[in-house]
């Protein structure tokens, strides 16, 4: 679920469709301030969605400072009797977040040291992870930070029993050789 801000108040929640819906029909604006559970800060609706307005889609820019918020409306999150900036975004789920790691080196190095195909999914995921972090999703951030650890040590697994396989089959076949010519 999508919230906005226009015109210094806040509103929502309402979904990714009806969000996309009011970006094509011009009630929402590129400058907008947008924000949805896991992410860091509010961001422009151009930064944050990608989605189209008016026909064609935005990229960049800059959003104005907001109005001054009104004083009877909490934040989302805050309860009622705290004075906090309506754009202010949970600050729990950032701090918790924030530390996520991507395993990007670790899943280059199993790809090309171990197994390719789980390799590769390691490296998605850890691309995966940073991009996220760099929207500021948190949760996404830690979703596919999680699967690329699991996939990287799929990987350091078997790739550990490849070439340990492949170890014991080069001793048995020297073994052999040396018992052959004695």
């Amino acid at each position: 679920m999508w919230y906005y801000a226009q015109n210094g108040e806040r509103k929502g929640p309402v979904s990714e469709d009806a969000l996309r819906e009011m970006a094509r029909d011009g009630s929402l604006n590129p400058t907008d301030l947008v924000w949805r559970e896991g992410m860091a800060e509010w961001a422009t609706a151009e930064l944050a969605t990608g989605f189209r307005f008016g026909g064609e889609t935005i990229y960049g820019g800059a959003a104005p400072a907001p109005a001054a918020p009104s004083a009877a409306a909490p934040s989302y999150g805050q309860p009622t009797g705290q004075q906090a900036s309506p754009y202010a975004a949970p600050q729990a789920q950032i701090a918790a977040s924030e530390s996520t790691t991507d395993y990007l080196p670790w899943a280059i190095a199993g790809t090309i040291l171990c197994c390719v195909f789980t390799g590769i999914a390691a490296t998605v995921y850890s691309v995966k992870t940073k991009s996220a972090q760099q929207y500021g999703d948190w949760a996404e951030a830690e979703r596919c930070g999680r699967l690329a650890k699991i996939w990287f040590w799929w990987t350091f697994g078997l790739g550990f029993t490849y070439w340990a396989l492949i170890g014991s089959f080069y001793v048995l076949a020297i073994a052999s050789a040396v018992s052959e010519m004695q």
